[in-house]
């Protein structure tokens, strides 16, 4: 054996062995090197040692050969002389050959299998996982950063190496420091750390996962080494979603001592990066002393790999030197344009070792930002060793606080709090105080300390503010104390909204609340370059300068009951008797309760014994309680009060012409069916309605059943058509063919057309049947206004006060009030569940706030849970602690619940007591539910699918589809419920949530639901797991509440029609529609809309049979229902909120015509289309992405042609171009403002097999730029793809610095505010729903624009699909809004954003075809005369009316007008002598005397006694307080006196009147008021003297209504004066429809050999070339449907 060499050890130290071969383990192993024991010294690496072999074959050899080496040293326990130490040092890692671990690489298969059979499985991995971040430095870098050590005062120390590879850093330690040094490294591939080891004993290496490694905290002098590259990260839950890199330095700061140097090689993104995070970490702890942005090849040799790399060194608690924060955008040295670098070599250009360029290339990019060589990189380096200046920094020492469990509390803390005590720090957790760490800096050490005495201070200042016997000097002064705690604090460790600063103090849950009391603000400064930087600063808050709060204190006294009523309702939630009486100073509570009875304000409710409010009693389902009130009142008189306010408010009853319904409406009776088929069709028949499977069954007598003949198509009858008919089915009639010799079923398209026509005669004979048929329509009238018309909405009242309790009153220097509205959606919100559909701008967020806040006041929920979409997060994080300073508020952001940390923080929000928990719907999607409760829901569905079975045993119904739907619905559940990964968490049902809101919940819609209907085009059943998930979280919060606590807020509720409205109701208050009886969307679509089955215009032209919704029928009681859960407030409701008006009053269409190119093209879809349609069932089913690229294609062509073909080339004409030109000029017309413009187009790019061949996007802005608009006032939306480089962009176009943005609805539309300067929208394309119109309008029309007026455009190409869409959606729109008031009348027909109707319209005049004309104007007319029919039919309801109410009016006026006459001839005369008798005593002497008597009673016992009164009840009063005779008249008196609250009682007023006459008809006035006695003759006097004009208008009002009796009774015609006319147009329009879809005759009928391409329509293009769009694919309602086993479908 060769001898040792000794000279090359160090005897200092000894070594403990490392485990060999396969027995390494898997977990982080620490090796620690014990001085005492050590018997060699570590390796110091000679000039003449080679560290990197040239070329990846020969770096794989001498691999290899290192790993042989260290096996056979550790095998045999020898230790290693120079030749072996030689072998190991040129082990280079594994960066930059992955090629080697590839065994389908033949030119290292050789070496692959040797490494295969070399390391075992661990170490295999481990080494293959190492070529993305092991990459080793070059020796000459290594040295100058050593050299860089000893300049920065280094002489010796403890020093850390925590990426050490094999230890390069510690063999080639300086002279003058071997034997000075401590290593401590760190290194996670094992076969590295083994070769560290073997060559360097000394050192105290730990081999794992830096993560996962205990270094202590404040321990080491020097950190030198090059950090391994990684995007991604590890976890830490002090470093969260850092990258590999950033997190070394991260962890190389903690370890370092105060003034401690750091030495590190990272990649240039510590210092480039978009998110300044990580570098705010740093710089907070760390002062920045030199930066040297390194060429591309520094690592080439070594790594064989080009990367940009920065040497930083740092000195950890130094004084900041150099600026480093933010991105300067600057120009390259060689004209490749510019690109965005740190600030400090912005500043210190020289520390750039090269010269910048966008020549680069990385992960497969072209043209990224690089820095070429320039000169010998350690030269320039070596140069600047003397710019590095280090500080002098005292460190004091603190003595390390020792981890333990924890200590008992002196007092009670929230849950993580931090508190201190007995001189030490602690966190609150789970009653213990835990200890806050065991090695915190003196720094950190005295952060938290500032940081609790700032909280402390603050809450007593907000204790105080809300205490009423707080003085206001003792406010003052506590004001003053917290300014003086706020300005030490920041000035000494930086504001407290930045996160990273205070890391350790985040989770303390008045954190929020103290970030809460400032509020940023950006500020332009200029760096000494002349470049100017953004920084956003923070400024103190209101609490800082002025009282915030006040005491919130209730009333304790009121005027009379029903003032002391309103009170407790408005501060208690509930009419609190004792309260009442108390206040209004009454003797009991039952005393308080008479008065509140008596006042009519208030009702008892005879079913539970509460007292209610008026608008609360009388609202709701009244016709119920109106009969519950009478069978009270039978026992109780007391009730009679209930059952006349009752009566007064009963919806007045519907006629059946004002009640829509259809042949499948669910509440028809099933004896006006039968009765309809008995005299329709002449035969006996049974009609029966199963409740539980919601299923119409129809048993004709089979004697009567094949006699009749008519109403057949194919196998089915018309007893099979009214079945489907009543059962929401379309029928479809098979035929069977033989295809290749096999039988096959296909659609019969003839006779299922004749079916569907056959149906729709049917439906309508039916309505009018029952229209015509007194005993049915009767008996429709009363089963519809019994279920439907019974209820009455509710009024709720409005608090008095502006905001409530705990509220600030100033948010941001700004006065805080809840608007009117604002209040009213509380108040129903406390009320019970509530879906809050509010317009943008309308104040949601803080109507959910103070909610959630009330209802923990009121005891009515524990813990609130407020989920929001992720943009809007971060404004609820920052507005509700600043609304409620006082209130327990937990955010949740997206770091919460990483895997890692999803346990800690879910077991947070379960043990904390929390008044609000607020988190994104992404997070909240993440809360899984209680396995227990998904296997309840599953039974239930199958129970009541079980039912249903049983139910149609007993009747002798196929349960085949039941079966198949109980299976199907088995598995669609489990199918929904089956996560891909389910981790072992808390629940959902464990985190003690009592209220949820849902912000955004038109993005939870898409709900599982059962229906019979098929393939109704627009309906959407496609259930999301985030749906069903959501479900079951509001199953447990009903059970575990009383069925309240849901709160769901949304501007769109409805994204495309009414008949969304079902599923917002079922997830807010599935009760309602119980209550309606529409639980199911089968009930509630046959009551509210109506179906059609017609003949549409697809895409290409061509025509379709489509099923569709129609029109929504009894939208009255459809708003009735919805606004009973829902508070809806739409733009035009907010009169006080300031927007800008659109120039014109509406958006400006801007109309092109159409291309030849767009000509040609569209005839070529035509034909594409037709050639489809003539394709067989098998070849149809290759190409049925057809019609989708169709639909596509005609959109796209119209943006620009170059989307759906790149040859086409640039269109003069087209939208792109036309508005390019407006972009120019609105441009200019804007600069002097810098307004800003932003465009609009979904639709974008051309992309083939992933590559993009075409953007519209950047062709815009390329245009612009070519026609003088800088192109940094350009943002094209996707070139920003952080958050963070989002925000940035939207800020510069609020300043104007950025003056045109491009971007889609989906990157640009909810969350963004651009509005500042936003001056004019362009809308390339037309969006596919009224929700997202909304929010393209909502950018630009929104409150913050700072212009009085804006303009949209609209670009459309005439003749395309492009005709009258923007339109559609306005009124859809507008159709939407008028469905959710209740304004839009009874009946709306549905508008139809598909373009398929309008667009028909539009072809039919542009087509030629005279049979198309032909239907338009026949489908029109069919309108017109069902209109006419249903006025006619009012009309005869009414004349039925009148002449009943006629005939027993006019024998009722021919007696008073004899009773008149009799009255007028014995009128007396009152000017002479006086006959008086009052209250049966005679009023004797002379006229002066009598009156006088008169009039001093009347004052006496009348006026003065309302008065009184009055006064008394503090209301209105009125009461009889006698009788009087006046020569022979005979009148009753009465007295009465008006009382306001504001004003105290009126002037009182004597009522008389005529006793002995009574005119019900005649328009005869009997009654008089006066002021006093005095006046009583002459008002009686003109009394009398009316009496002959009166006498003469009641004989007018005679013959006038003799007249229309005789009129009525010579009109017998009862018959529709059109019906003939109504049913040629439509039997004429279903010949016209059968016609036309059978023969196509305005499509050029062709035969194509071959699918029609676009070189026959443009031979010019020589070549096809693939086409990629985006676009949706038409239902077709026969085509697709698959045959069944049964004659339905």
């Amino acid at each position: 054996m060769e001898g040792l060499q000794l000279e090359l050890f160090d005897f200092a130290s000894l070594t403990m062995d490392l485990p060999v071969g396969n027995q390494a383990e898997e977990k982080p192993v620490v090796v620690l090197a014990e001085e005492s024991e050590c018997a060699r010294s570590d390796y110091r690496i000679a000039d003449s040692d080679t560290l990197v072999v040239p070329g990846k074959k020969k770096k794989v050899a001498a691999n290899i050969a290192a790993i042989e080496t260290l096996e056979r040293l550790e095998n045999s326990g020898e230790e290693p002389n120079r030749k072996d130490c030689a072998e190991l040092v040129r082990y280079c890692g594994w960066g930059g050959i992955p090629q080697v671990f590839d065994p389908m690489n033949n030119d290292f298969v050789d070496e692959y299998l040797e490494l295969k059979n070399l390391l075992n499985r661990d170490e295999y991995e481990s080494a293959r996982a190492s070529t993305l971040t092991s990459h080793y430095t070059p020796r000459e870098l290594i040295s100058l950063m050593w050299q860089m050590a000893i300049q920065c005062g280094f002489s010796g120390g403890a020093v850390g190496e925590f990426g050490a590879g094999i230890g390069h850093f510690i063999g080639l330690v300086p002279e003058k420091l071997a034997g000075k040094c401590q290593f401590t490294a760190v290194e996670i591939d094992s076969i590295s750390a083994r070769i560290l080891k073997m060559l360097y004993p000394r050192t105290k290496l730990h081999i794992g996962s830096l993560e996962k490694v205990s270094i202590r905290n404040n321990s080491l002098d020097l950190v030198i080494g090059n950090v391994p590259y990684g995007k991604q990260g590890v976890y830490d839950r002090l470093y969260p979603n850092y990258n590999l890199h950033n997190y070394f330095i991260a962890r190389a700061l903690d370890a370092l001592k105060s003034g401690g140097i750091a030495i590190l090689l990272t990649s240039n993104s510590t210092l480039d990066s978009v998110s300044a995070k990580a570098r705010e970490n740093f710089f907070s702890r760390a002062a920045l002393l030199a930066a040297y942005r390194l060429p591309k090849d520094t690592f080439l040799a070594n790594a064989g790999t080009e990367v940009v790399a920065d040497l930083l060194v740092l000195q950890k608690e130094a004084k900041e030197i150099h600026p480093a924060m933010e991105l300067v955008e600057v120009e390259t040295a060689n004209n490749t344009g510019s690109m965005r670098i740190n600030e400090y070599f912005v500043a210190n250009p020289k520390d750039i070792i090269g010269r910048l360029s966008n020549t680069g290339k990385m992960y497969g990019k072209p043209d990224c930002p690089t820095v070429l060589p320039n000169a010998n990189t350690i030269d320039v380096l070596r140069q600047r060793l003397s710019s590095i200046h280090v500080q002098e920094v005292t460190a004091e020492v603190v003595k390390p606080q020792a981890a333990n469990d924890g200590v008992e509390p002196k007092l009670k803390y929230k849950e993580y709090a931090i508190f201190e005590q007995n001189g030490r720090l602690y966190q609150y957790i789970q009653g213990r105080g835990m200890c806050l760490g065991a090695s915190l800096t003196a720094n950190e050490t005295e952060k938290i300390r500032s940081f609790i005495r700032l909280k402390e201070c603050l809450n007593e200042l907000l204790r105080m503010q809300l205490d009423e016997y707080t003085a206001d000097e003792q406010l003052v002064y506590q004001r003053k104390k917290l300014n003086e705690f706020y300005d030490s604090h920041v000035r000494r460790y930086n504001f407290l909204s930045n996160k990273l600063v205070h890391r350790l103090m985040t989770d303390d849950p008045d954190y929020l609340k103290l970030a809460a009391t400032e509020y940023p603000k950006d500020i332009i400064e200029t760096s000494p370059h002349g470049v100017k930087i953004k920084r956003r600063t923070y400024i103190k808050g209101d609490i800082y300068h002025k009282r915030t709060q006040f005491p919130w204190v209730e009333p304790t006294h009121a005027e009379n009951a029903m003032e002391a009523g309103l009170i407790s309702y408005a501060y208690r939630n509930r009419i609190d008797l004792n309260y009442i009486a108390r206040i209004s100073k009454m003797e009991s509570q039952n005393a308080a309760k008479e008065a509140l009875l008596q006042s009519g304000e208030f009702f008892e409710n005879p079913e539970t014994g509460d007292i209610e409010l008026k608008s609360e009693y009388l609202s709701g389902q009244v016709k119920r309680k109106l009969v519950i009130a009478r069978q009270a009142a039978a026992t109780n008189p007391q009730f009679n009060q209930n059952v006349n306010a009752l009566e007064e408010v009963q919806p007045k009853p519907l006629h059946i012409e004002e009640i829509d319904f259809e042949l499948g409406t669910f509440w028809i009776p099933a004896s006006v069916i039968e009765r309809w088929i008995k005299i329709f069709l002449n035969c006996e028949t049974e009609v029966k309605y199963y409740h539980l499977q919601d299923r119409w069954k129809v048993k004709p007598d089979s004697r009567s059943r094949y006699m009749i003949t008519e109403y057949r198509a194919g196998d089915m009858d018309a007893f099979d058509i009214i079945e489907l008919t009543l059962n929401l089915k379309e029928p479809v009639i098979y035929r069977k063919i033989i295809v290749d010799g096999e039988e096959k079923q296909v659609v019969d398209k003839e006779e299922t057309l004749s079916a569907r026509q056959i149906k729709n005669e049917l439906k309508q004979n039916f309505h009018s049947f029952v229209l015509d048929d007194l005993e049915s329509n009767t008996e429709v009238e009363a089963v519809y206004n019994e279920r439907f018309n019974s209820h009455v909405l509710r009024k709720y009242e409005l608090p008095k006060f502006d905001i409530y309790p705990g509220a600030v009153s100033i948010i941001n220097s700004k006065k805080f009030i809840l608007r009117d509205h604002q209040k009213r959606a509380i108040t129903r919100c406390i009320e019970d569940n509530c879906l809050l559909a509010h317009c943008v701008g309308a104040g949601k967020t803080a109507i959910m706030v103070s909610c959630a806040l009330e209802l923990i006041r009121l005891k009515l929920s524990t813990k609130n849970l407020i989920v929001v979409q992720n943009a809007t997060l971060s404004q609820f994080a920052e507005f509700a602690p600043k609304l409620y300073p006082d209130a327990k508020i937990l955010v949740a952001d997206k770091k919460d619940l990483v895997k890692e940390r999803r346990r800690r923080f879910l077991t947070r929000i379960a043990t904390g007591d929390w008044d609000i928990v607020i988190m994104a719907q992404s997070s909240f999607d993440m809360l899984p539910n209680r396995p227990e409760d998904v296997a309840e829901y599953f039974r239930e569905q199958i129970e009541e699918l079980e039912a249903i079975i049983e139910e149609a045993q007993k009747d002798s119904m196929s349960i085949k589809e039941m079966e198949r739907e109980k299976k199907s619905l088995v598995a669609r559940l489990e199918q929904l419920n089956d996560k891909k990964s389910v981790e072992d968490i808390v629940y959902f049902d464990e985190l003690g949530i009592t209220a949820i809101f849902i912000d955004e919940a038109q993005a939870y819609r898409r709900n599982f639901f059962v229906t019979k209907m098929q393939r109704i085009k627009g309906l959407n059943r496609g259930a999301s797991q985030r749906a069903f998930s959501l479900t079951l979280k509001l199953r447990h919060i009903r059970q575990k509440t009383g069925r309240r606590n849901i709160y769901f807020a949304t501007g769109t509720p409805i994204v495309n029609g009414l008949s969304e409205l079902w599923s917002m109701i079922r997830y807010i208050s599935p009760e309602t529609l119980e209550d309606y009886g529409v639980e199911t969307f089968d009930k509630f679509t046959s009551t509210f809309c109506g179906t059609e089955t017609a003949l549409e215009i697809d895409a290409a032209g061509r025509l379709r049979m489509i099923c569709r919704f129609s029109r929504y029928m009894n939208v009255t009681e459809l708003s009735k229902m919805f606004q009973s859960v829902a508070d809806v407030i739409l733009e035009e409701d907010l009169t006080d909120v300031e927007r800008p008006n659109i120039k014109g009053g509406s958006p400006t269409h801007v109309a092109i015509p159409r291309s030849p190119v767009i000509s040609r093209f569209m005839e070529y879809l035509s034909c594409l289309y037709q050639w489809f349609e003539g394709l067989s069932g098998g070849k149809k089913m290759d190409y049925s992405h057809i019609p989708l690229l169709i639909f596509g294609m005609s959109r796209k062509i119209t943006i620009d042609p170059r989307l759906v073909n790149l040859a086409f080339g640039d269109d003069p004409q087209s939208k792109l171009n036309i508005c390019l030109a407006n972009i120019l000029a609105k441009y200019e017309e804007y600069a002097d403002i810098r307004g800003a413009q932003i465009v609009f187009s979904d639709l974008y790019q051309l992309t083939v097999n992933g590559d993009v061949l075409f953007n519209a996007w950047r062709e815009l802005k390329n245009k612009l730029v070519e026609r003088g608009i800088p192109e940094e006032e350009i943002a094209v939306i996707s070139d920003y793809n952080t958050d963070a480089r989002r925000a940035e962009v939207f800020a510069k176009v609020n300043t104007g610095e950025i003056r045109v943005i491009i971007g889609s609805t989906g990157k640009l539309g909810t969350g963004v505010n651009i509005q500042e300067r936003l001056a004019v929208a362009h809308f390339l394309d037309t969006p596919f729903t009224p929700a997202d119109m909304t929010q393209r309008l909502g950018r630009i029309v929104r409150q913050g624009n700072t212009l009085l007026s804006v303009e949209v455009f609209y670009y459309g190409v005439n003749e395309t699909l492009d005709a009258g869409m923007y339109q559609i959606l306005t009124r859809k729109q507008r159709f939407i809004n008028d469905g959710m008031k209740g304004r839009g009348g009874r009946h709306m027909n549905e508008i139809h954003t598909d373009a398929a109707l309008d667009y028909a319209t539009f072809s039919a005049a542009i087509s030629g075809n005279e049979k198309l004309k032909r239907k338009v104007l026949l489908e029109t007319r069919s309108r017109e005369l069902e209109s006419l029919e249903i006025q006619f039919r009012r009309t005869i309801r009414r004349n039925a009316e009148m002449k009943r109410e006629l005939e027993q009016k006019l024998p009722v006026l021919a007696t008073e007008l004899e009773s008149l006459k009799t009255f007028i001839s014995n009128i007396p005369d009152l000017t002479d002598k006086l006959n008086i008798i009052l209250n049966n005593r005679p009023i004797t002497g002379t006229r002066s005397e009598q009156l006088e008597a008169v009039h001093q009673y009347f004052l006496h016992q009348g006026s003065y006694k309302a008065l009184s009164a009055a006064k008394t009840k503090q209301d209105t009063v009125s009461y009889p307080f006698g009788v009087i005779s006046i020569n022979g008249l005979n009148l009753s008196l009465t007295a009465s006196c008006k009382y306001s609250a504001f004003a105290g009682p009126g002037t009182p007023i004597i009522e008389y009147r005529l006793t002995d006459y009574s005119f019900a008809v005649a328009s005869v006035s009997a009654t008089g008021s006066i002021g006093s006695a005095t006046g009583l003759i002459s008002s009686l006097n003109s009394l009398l003297a009316r009496k002959t004009s009166e006498l003469s208008e009641a004989e007018k009002l005679q013959n006038s209504m003799t007249q229309k009796l005789q009129n009525l009774n010579a009109s017998p015609e009862k018959t529709f004066p059109h019906r003939e006319e109504k049913l040629q147009v439509a039997n004429e329009l279903d010949q016209l429809i059968m016609e036309l879809n059978k023969s196509g005759e305005f499509v050029q009928n062709r035969h194509f050999e071959r699918m029609p391409l676009l070189t026959d329509f443009f031979p010019e293009l020589k070549t096809e070339e693939p086409v990629t769009v985006i676009g949706e694919i038409f239902d077709d309602n026969i085509e697709d449907v698959e045959p069944k086993d049964e004659k339905c479908a």
